[in-house]
């Protein structure tokens, strides 16, 4: 089966976060309270857990990649983290990012050079004008710099709109090769952000999808899995008039669960296929427009980890020395993520609900926008009157 065999895209080039030098009150849904609410509780949290591991005592350099807007945000909030934790130690962050736009492209070679000057910087760090689409092709520009670079223990690719398009599905799998085959002994996250509905896909990879929940059905361990976490998705499958057939699928909610399954599943199967360790860390959702709510952004933090061999050489001087390293299970692997998944956090119903940390979160945007030159003084009425959020 070739899951990469459908030509269609619907990734914009314009897709990734930015900030309008012109436009000083224009914030973008990556300026809202529930990103930093996933800053904070999803990527920083995760990060200052992979820094305290012990394999990484002697690693000096922790090396980033992602997909920053012009003001570097993301990178700074890491950053800073890292700082202010003890578990970051001595340890300084390299960074490689990708900007598509060339407002913030522009933008960000000034913010790049401010960051630079910063102590525990990596020198080498660099954010570079490609298309995150450019890795579909192993003979890129993009390729190569990534391949300079040398390998990453933290990458975070924040889709704006969606994922589920041929070319962006072969460069996520082309990244996850690269670092597969070159970050051995130690674990690593995958940080992925992205929209999962009817109109984020296609129907080709959605055909393709199918064949994931199918072939995982027929495990008993994840059969009753998904029967337990995803009842719905399981009698649809079961059923003879409709299973197989995830077009004619008509509910949003079942649709946009069966897309979450797949993602997921197909992230783990390729790792284990490696003999990857690999755990479904974290699982957030949220509703892209709070006036009509369907909770389909999903934010997923994967870890990675794979030990190292040893075998003995041919004269037998090492005997004894060689390492046994037990086969990973796919279907031991997904139990858990399925769980996990199934008891995704919604963002938007925990900062409804406490209203505190709500504010807390917006005040932390308005003091990191203000850093970034936005006109922050009526930051709340925007978030109220054009997102629907409530902060009394």
């Amino acid at each position: 089966m070739n899951l990469f065999d459908s030509d269609d895209s619907l990734i914009d080039d314009e897709v990734f976060g930015s900030v309008s030098q012109s436009l000083s009150q224009d914030f973008k849904p990556w300026h809202k309270p529930r990103k930093q609410f996933i800053r904070d509780k999803q990527w920083l949290e995760q990060f200052k857990r992979l820094l305290g591991s012990s394999k990484y005592r002697s690693i000096d350099t922790v090396n980033y990649f992602g997909l920053p807007g012009g003001d570097l945000l993301d990178i700074n909030y890491l950053y800073e983290g890292m700082l202010n934790s003890s578990r970051g130690g001595s340890k300084r962050l390299g960074f490689h990012g990708f900007i598509n736009s060339s407002t913030d492209f522009n933008k960000a070679q000034g913010e790049l050079s401010k960051i630079l000057d910063k102590d525990r910087i990596e020198g080498r760090s660099v954010v570079e004008r490609f298309r995150f689409e450019d890795l579909q092709k192993t003979n890129s520009d993009a390729w190569v710099r990534v391949k300079n670079f040398g390998d990453y223990h933290f990458i975070n690719l924040d889709f704006c709109n969606n994922v589920m398009s041929h070319e962006t599905l072969v460069s996520i799998y082309n990244l996850l090769q690269h670092q597969m085959k070159k970050v051995i002994g130690i674990p690593w996250l995958f940080c992925l952000t992205t929209r999962l509905n009817r109109d984020s896909t296609t129907e080709a990879i959605v055909s393709r999808f199918r064949d994931i929940i199918t072939e995982s059905l027929g495990a008993q361990q994840l059969n009753e899995k998904i029967e337990e976490c995803f009842s719905e998705v399981h009698n649809y499958f079961s059923n003879r008039e409709t299973g197989g057939d995830i077009g004619g699928v008509e509910d949003d909610t079942l649709m946009n669960q069966i897309l979450q399954i797949c993602l997921v599943l197909w992230i783990l199967k390729e790792a284990t296929g490696r003999n990857f360790n690999v755990a479904l860390k974290s699982s957030m959702k949220y509703s892209v427009d709070l006036f009509s709510r369907e909770s389909d952004m999903h934010s997923f933090v994967f870890s990675f980890e794979k030990e190292e061999e040893f075998t003995s050489d041919l004269l037998g001087l090492s005997e004894g020395n060689e390492s046994v390293v037990n086969e990973v299970n796919f279907d031991t692997i997904a139990t858990p993520a399925l769980e996990r998944l199934s008891n995704s956090a919604d963002v938007d119903d925990i900062l409804e609900q406490d209203k505190e940390s709500l504010n807390s979160y917006a005040d932390d945007m308005i003091r990191w926008l203000g850093r970034c030159g936005y006109d922050t003084s009526n930051y709340k009425d925007i978030m109220s009157t054009n997102y629907g959020y409530n902060f009394d």
